[in-house]
């Protein structure tokens, strides 16, 4: 950006959208450095995925020894690598382990080196950035270029080492196995947990699965994420100290204008909407506690901690009524007009995955349905989508017309099969439109945009008084998505 030489870029200023939300924060601190005023910090969030393999990080089976099976309550074979013999897509086939890497590295650093040696990366692991890390591929010929094209090559005046790597275990599994085992050992601070958690009512373990902050204050949960934002920033600069010396001297100087932090924190806004705020949801189809079958909602924990049973969203007091609504109609659809049931993630079995719904102020509400084919031949899921687009129809025709844009994606674990994210359009408009800063946007089923649409309008308005626009200012939006930031901010020149 040109024309600002008078902005103070060494400062954070947090907008609270999430309202005690679980997500990851994530940092982009490659730029930032002794180079002045254009020092930029970026602190996003991002959502949790159902994923196991994608997005958790486990201990790997490294040594590849024989495991011990356990037979389970009912009487199943309890497999931790079970999920290898399936005949599904798993990355984890096509792993490698990376030895000897240079003592400091990032992960989208080692990705983008990969890509650019021609090599086709799908999943990096790395423990704290150390000499090493696990690397998955799409298929074994991807995975043998990878031997001959970094087997000795060096990097950073370090050879690198290429070895056979084992996959993951299901973490399910191994929670299942656990305790199978557990009579033979001391009860552990994880149980006592589990304890506690059964003696929860299901509204309040889901809303502390969904909004751990849910049951304090608003007040209280501004100053928890002020705290945790405070702590993130101290690791921050340590981090750039560690990475690049000569930053040491602005650093001290920042420390000591800042109140030993690398950059200034304002207070935290607080979102002008407390309750029915979150604007996307993404629902999981699966069982109910009680066994019922293609519900949809979200689950009462993560896979890794063994839990899979979905609840539906009714007591969320961040999910809008418009958004339960939608849910309770797909939730209908699934139980009563299909006989194909919910997907599985333990066997990988069944159809429906999960059921994804965005709503804007002006009442418009956009769906996702993701299925997973299995083995159905093209005709098959064909007809799956004219039955769903028929309900939706009928539904309209009763006056029932919640929904204003329909859309069918096809996911599955054998990823040369069929073309997967594509999402299909059955009925209705094909984007959603949102009003923000006297503006009207576009929204795509896959387009991001923030979760909180008045929190977002506070985010933009505070980006554009620290860069001071003028009608002289050149604005670059790069990587802009839906383009919210560039386009409101451009706006005032």
């Amino acid at each position: 950006m040109e024309n600002s030489s008078e902005t103070d870029y060494h400062q954070v200023s947090c907008i609270d959208e999430t309202l005690g939300e679980q997500e990851r924060s994530t940092v982009d601190y490659s730029g930032v450095g002794p180079v002045g005023k254009d020092s930029v910090i970026t602190v996003t969030g991002t959502d949790k995925s159902n994923d196991f393999f994608e997005e958790e990080t486990f201990e790997a089976n490294k040594s590849g020894e024989q495991v011990s099976l356990e037979t389970g309550e009912s009487g199943e074979t309890i497999d931790p690598y079970g999920y290898l013999n399936r005949g599904d897509f798993s990355s984890e086939i096509y792993k490698v382990e990376l030895v000897n890497l240079p003592k400091r590295f990032g992960i989208a650093q080692l990705r983008k080196k990969l890509v650019f040696m021609g090599l086709s990366p799908c999943k990096i692991k790395s423990v704290d950035c150390g000499h090493f890390a696990f690397v998955t591929f799409r298929s074994e010929a991807d995975r043998q270029k990878a031997f001959e094209v970094l087997q000795g090559h060096v990097w950073k005046n370090r050879p690198i080492r290429v070895k056979m790597a084992a996959a993951n275990a299901d973490p399910l599994m191994l929670k299942r196995k656990h305790k199978v085992n557990v009579s033979d050992q001391p009860v552990t601070k994880q149980l006592k947990t589990e304890e506690d958690a059964d003696k929860l009512t299901i509204t309040e373990r889901l809303n502390n699965t969904v909004t751990p902050l849910w049951n304090i204050p608003y007040e209280d949960q501004l100053k928890t994420k002020y705290s945790t934002i405070r702590e993130f920033i101290k690791r921050l600069g340590r981090q750039i100290e560690k990475n690049n010396e000569t930053a040491k001297t602005w650093l001290s100087e920042q420390r000591l204008l800042n109140e030993g932090l690398c950059c200034k924190l304002h207070p935290i806004k607080a979102s002008p909407v407390l309750n029915g705020y979150r604007n996307k949801c993404e629902f999981t189809v699966g069982l109910s506690p009680e066994g019922k079958d293609n519900t949809v909602g979200f689950r009462l924990g993560s896979y890794k901690d063994g839990v899979i049973s979905v609840i539906e969203p009714d007591d969320c007091i961040n999910i809008p009524q418009s958004m339960k609504h939608v849910a309770k109609l797909l939730q209908t659809y699934l139980q009563n007009e299909t006989a194909r049931k919910a997907f599985n993630p333990i066997d990988r079995q069944g159809f429906w995955k999960e059921v994804t719904v965005r709503t804007t102020a002006s009442k418009g509400v956009l769906v996702i349905i993701t299925f997973h084919p299995q083995n159905l031949s093209q005709e098959e899921i064909d007809e799956e989508k004219k039955h769903l687009k028929i309900y939706f129809e009928s539904l309209f025709c009763q006056g029932e017309d919640t929904v204003s844009s329909l859309y069918f994606q096809v996911e599955s674990d054998r990823k040369e099969k069929y073309e997967d994210g594509i999402c299909d359009h059955l009925r209705g408009k094909k984007f959603i439109e949102e009003d923000l800063l006297e503006m009207k946007f576009r929204i795509s089923p896959l387009a991001f945009f923030q979760v909180n649409s008045s929190a977002a309008e506070i985010l933009y308005s505070t980006l554009a008084d620290w860069c001071k626009i003028t009608q002289n200012t050149v604005l670059l939006d790069i990587c802009c998505g839906t383009g919210t930031i560039g386009l409101t901010m451009a706006k005032k020149s």
